[in-house]
């Protein structure tokens, strides 16, 4: 299970996420530009943290996603910006899509809504750092 589809699939299974951006949840890139609220997932970063008996069983990951929230207008990427924080933060062992979550947390630093008048929306990043076994 990828990193990617752990995180997409939290966030899919919370009501108040799909209130704001439905299925627009999109990993690296937008295939077409999408209706707006919506969210783009990237993988920043991905490191392994071997077992000792890395023989037997699974192996810890971690990785740091990026989530950008898009939105045409400042209000309400701060609201799906809220809505994903309280989805994903503090989220601790638990399984997702057969995979086993030890831990969800956004870490620290406020990155600053970003303007891109080109397209008339607004964005956000946040970053997540999440840690499963593979």
């Amino acid at each position: 299970m990828s990193p990617e589809s752990i995180v997409r699939s939290m966030l899919t299974a919370d009501g108040v996420v799909t209130g704001y951006v439905g299925t627009r949840i999109a990993v690296g890139e937008f295939v077409q530009r999408p209706a707006y609220p919506a969210l783009l997932l990237t993988v920043v970063s991905r490191r392994p943290e071997p077992e000792v008996a890395y023989q037997r069983g699974p192996q810890r990951m971690r990785v740091r996603v990026q989530i950008d929230a898009i939105a045409p207008d400042l209000p309400t990427v701060e609201d799906v910006h809220a809505a994903v924080r309280a989805c994903l933060d503090f989220r601790h062992r638990e399984t997702v899509e057969g995979c086993f979550v030890l831990s969800c947390r956004l870490m620290e630093g406020a990155t600053p809504p970003l303007r891109n008048p080109a397209l008339g929306v607004w964005s956000r990043p946040a970053d997540y750092s999440l840690m499963f076994y593979e």
